[in-house]
């Protein structure tokens, strides 16, 4: 039986509302075993709650985060919960889906703005309509649906080789393509920009379907010094060095028909 994956749900408890009716929707899920949404709800009497917390974030694929006044003024919050969520978003590529379920601001939030919410500060599911409001927690489970798949897919290659790949050869050549693909994209997608992109931005351009992979490639392009990792205002963002400008270039001209012509610079 392949493993849960588990989604992390950050919030506080005046909106546990909302997070029942995210429960509600993503039931399915639950009942064919593919997810595990944890909250703090499932600290049984007894437990180390704050190692509890730990080791599910630790586990957590992605990030669910109800925002609100009541949220962002939670000390609890602040200093068990979102260093620890953006800390791993940072640094494992872990996926921060937030969710405004009430009025607030995020000028003081930076790190927090930074990531990209299914509906606008302006319009918090308090003050949506009840289909409105609906409407954008099925778009939390399109995405958590998304992440599932993208999570089947990239399981280890021995979980997947007896009904698709047959070899461990066939399997390992799918997963050096699959790395190479991303990391081309990418490489491609940064040479065409007029700005900096965060590693969010490149999901979406691209359409990726792995967060953790589209990670990784950005790392070891990073590391290999074709790519450059700044961080402004609260943002890790990406950009081109003159190496892998000239990097890519070769690939270019290496290559031959249609990978030639799609990776060309212009």
């Amino acid at each position: 039986m392949p493993q849960r994956t588990t989604i992390f749900v950050s919030y506080c408890h005046r909106n546990k509302r909302w997070l029942d009716r995210l429960k509600v929707h993503l039931k399915p899920y639950d009942r064919r075993g593919d997810l595990d949404l944890w909250d703090d709800s499932k600290i049984d009497p007894g437990d180390r709650w704050h190692t509890a917390i730990s080791d599910a974030i630790d586990r957590a694929a992605a990030s669910v985060v109800l925002i609100s006044a009541d949220f962002l003024a939670s000390d609890f919050v602040a200093v068990h919960e979102l260093p620890k969520l953006l800390h791993k978003a940072e640094r494992a590529g872990a996926r921060i889906i937030p969710i405004f379920v009430e009025p607030c601001e995020l000028a003081s939030h930076p790190e927090l703005a930074a990531f990209q919410a299914l509906n606008s500060p302006n319009k918090p599911l308090a003050e949506a309509s009840r289909v409105e409001a609906e409407r954008v927690l099925v778009r939390a489970v399109e995405a958590i649906g998304k992440l599932l798949a993208s999570q089947r897919s990239a399981a280890p290659p021995h979980a997947q080789r007896s009904a698709t790949m047959g070899t461990d050869a066939a399997g390992d050549a799918f997963e050096e393509l699959q790395s190479a693909s991303i990391a081309l994209s990418a490489l491609w997608a940064l040479a065409k920009a007029p700005h900096q992109y965060t590693l969010s931005e490149l999901e979406d351009a691209l359409e990726i379907r792995s967060r953790k992979r589209a990670y990784d490639a950005l790392n070891k392009l990073s590391m290999s010094g074709w790519i450059e990792k700044q961080r402004i205002a609260g943002f890790t963002r990406y950009r081109l060095t003159e190496e892998g400008s000239r990097q890519l270039q070769r690939l270019a001209a290496a290559s031959d028909g249609p990978v030639r012509r799609a990776i060309a610079l212009r």
